[in-house]
């Protein structure tokens, strides 16, 4: 598990693209390599597709041409091949998105986090830390931590691609977090996301997922203990992750 950056996204190679062509990624797209992104080639972005891109990277956004989005599929053909070796990456809404190395007050509430959930959940709950969450096609995040159901597990093929809870550590990433991935947590009807934001010392809870976008939004600070409406046996004294 590393710390996010929210406006880094991995650049391929001509190697890398190459192996993606040679797998089907691009599906007869017009596609070029431009500055380590895939762009397809001669297409402007209307507008209206610009703004329905909400989970795109912020760099990404507005640009004039549409980026070329990987699946699952050529993300791990890419991995298979030892493209990200050394690196470590995520798929965020068919971007690859890099991570810098964590530091020490991330480190010190991911362990204080994974002993308080262990410590309160029987084995019909797996505590998965900084391991992949297939929550589409096109993404395919790794969350500090992802609070999964034995029901769920028994039915992954690989990664499950739901939890009950999903939380991450936010540091530099706070606005990574907050705002990217609880639209993407959203989307994929994660019924509850947490943000441990290291920033402001508080526990930002997420609820309600509707239409893409969590309804409630709770913030805590560090008087305050808080117990999740979807795993109930899970309470984490605030004061206590920080």
């Amino acid at each position: 598990m590393k710390r996010r950056r929210a406006d880094s996204a991995y650049r391929h190679d001509r190697t890398a693209s190459h192996l993606l062509a040679e797998g089907g990624a691009f599906d007869r797209a017009n596609v070029e390599l431009v500055d380590g992104l895939v762009v397809k080639r001669a297409t402007l972005r209307r507008s209206r597709e610009r703004a329905e891109t909400h989970f795109m990277l912020p760099a990404l956004r507005d640009a004039p041409f549409e980026v070329h989005r990987i699946d699952r599929d050529g993300y791990y053909q890419l991995a298979d091949a030892g493209a990200f070796a050394g690196k470590k990456v995520e798929l965020i809404d068919g971007v690859l998105v890099a991570m810098n190395a964590m530091r020490g007050p991330h480190a010190s509430a991911v362990m204080r986090l994974n002993r308080l959930l262990t410590a309160q959940l029987d084995d019909r709950v797996w505590v998965r830390a900084g391991l992949p969450l297939s929550v589409s096609r096109h993404s395919e995040p790794e969350p500090d931590f992802a609070l999964v159901s034995d029901e769920a597990m028994s039915a992954a093929e690989e990664h499950p691609s739901t939890a009950n809870l999903v939380i991450e550590v936010a540091d530099s990433s706070r606005g990574f977090d907050l705002g990217l991935k609880a639209l993407l947590y959203a989307a994929a009807k994660i019924p509850e996301y947490w943000v441990v934001d290291l920033q402001t010392q508080k526990l930002v809870v997420h609820l309600e997922p509707k239409k893409g976008k969590y309804q409630r939004v709770h913030r805590f600070g560090k008087g305050r203990d808080v117990t999740s409406t979807v795993t109930p046996k899970v309470t984490v004294k605030v004061a206590s992750v920080f």
